[in-house]
């Protein structure tokens, strides 16, 4: 575990990452299994996954899972901005947030912004 220095909240050093593997599009049967990826991972106390928009279709497949397990609370969400403006930045957030289907993220990462 590891703690966040501005809010003393305790994370696992090692977090899920979805480039790749959740891009899995509306595929029913791969969009379970990335759901089950999402059930062991919690279930071995893991609690933050990282996404992008750049991801594919990884957010709603994250979304999409997160419902299936009921919106865990454990989760620590952290998504990327990569845009290329300032003013859209905004609206690639919220577009992001729907796909994942939570109130707010709590880790947004600049990865792009040029």
């Amino acid at each position: 575990m590891r703690t966040v220095p501005s809010s003393g909240e305790m994370l696992p050093a090692v977090g899920l990452g979805t480039w790749i593997t959740f891009n899995v599009g509306d595929d029913p049967v791969l969009r379970d299994e990335c759901a089950e990826v999402m059930a062991a991972f919690f279930a071995a106390g893991g609690r933050m996954i990282d996404s992008s928009p750049m991801y594919g279709s990884s957010q709603p497949v994250i979304g999409y899972g997160l419902e299936k397990l009921g919106r865990p609370e454990a989760l620590f969400s952290a998504e990327k901005v990569w845009t290329s403006s300032a003013a859209d930045g905004p609206a690639q957030i919220e577009r992001s947030r729907r796909f994942w289907g939570v109130p707010r993220f709590d880790l947004v990462q600049v990865h792009n912004l040029v």
